[in-house]
Order: C-alpha cells, then sequence, then structure tokens
C-alpha cells in the first residue's frame, strides 16, 4: 500500500515538473475527488499543489465556507471548505487540500481523493445548466470550474 501511494505521489509531482501544455483532443489531466459521496473532477493544470493531514487553524469568521488558515510552502494561505463553496454545506472531514489560485493562492478541503484521470476531450459535456460534466467509468462527474470558485471567495472577501 505504501509503494502503491508513493508512486501515485511522485506521478502527480511530476505533472508539476514539465511545462503546462495546451489541452488537445487526446485529453485532459484530472484529480477526482468526492464531495459528499458525489464524484467531482477538478483539473490538474488549475492546481498549484495537493497535500493531504495540513494542520487548519480556525479563524472567528461568519463566512461557513472559511476553515482557518495553514501553513503551506512556507506561507499562509486561507483554508475553504470544498463542499461548502460547490454544494453549499461542509463536510465535517477535510483531509486534502489542493493549493490553486496563482500569487493570491487559497486552499480548499476536502475529504476524499479518488485518483487521477487523463480522460478525452469528447467526454466532457454540457448540462441543461450549464455545468460542465465528464463521463468515466460508467459515471459522471461534475467538473469543478476554479475560476469561478476564486470569484466568489474574491467577491465575498472584503478589500483591505
Amino acid at each position: 500500500m505504501t509503494s502503491r501511494l508513493e508512486q501515485l505521489r511522485d506521478s502527480f509531482d511530476r505533472t508539476f515538473a514539465i511545462a503546462p501544455r495546451a489541452v488537445d483532443e487526446a485529453g485532459e489531466d484530472y484529480l477526482s475527488i468526492r464531495l459528499a459521496d458525489e464524484p467531482y473532477v477538478v483539473r490538474v493544470r488549475e492546481v498549484q499543489g495537493l497535500h493531504a493531514d495540513r494542520k487548519i487553524v480556525p479563524l472567528p469568521t461568519t463566512s461557513p465556507s472559511l476553515l482557518g488558515i495553514a501553513g503551506i510552502r512556507g506561507g499562509l494561505v486561507p483554508v475553504f471548505s470544498l463542499a461548502a463553496l460547490v454544494r453549499g454545506a461542509p463536510e465535517n472531514e477535510g483531509r486534502w487540500l489542493i493549493l490553486v489560485g496563482g500569487d493570491e493562492s487559497v486552499g480548499l478541503s476536502f475529504g476524499a481523493f479518488s485518483g487521477y484521470l487523463r480522460v478525452p476531450c469528447l467526454d466532457l459535456v454540457r448540462g441543461s445548466d450549464g455545468q460542465e460534466l465528464m463521463r468515466h467509468a460508467g459515471s459522471s462527474h461534475t467538473v469543478i470550474q476554479i475560476s469561478s470558485l476564486l470569484d466568489t471567495i474574491n467577491a465575498a472577501t472584503p478589500s483591505g
């Protein structure tokens, strides 16, 4: 089990060591996660890092999605509940954290990481509500739009 985990971690880390490339018809890379037992995916190109078991220090806040702050890469980043941002209700567990957002990074916490997927672009469809869905292994996974989540976070954050 430990060997398999190390292989997955090394494979994931190598995706950040190579130069980004344009998305082509051959496919795109995704992280498969679960929120409230529902399958979701996040585009790897939108993720700066994946971390497990980070200590999150709670902050006094009225925002149900803001969990607190965590130390990552020598700095402090705000950590938000991905389930609260996507589904409207935070999950109790938050073992995993993806780092997103470029220069002003934020962490998005979630409970279950399912793995890495490379999926042909033809397997992407738009739902009637405009949401992008990815078909894989006989089920549909909702594609989380990181840029939309960052817009939501920025709109709710007071300017200082």
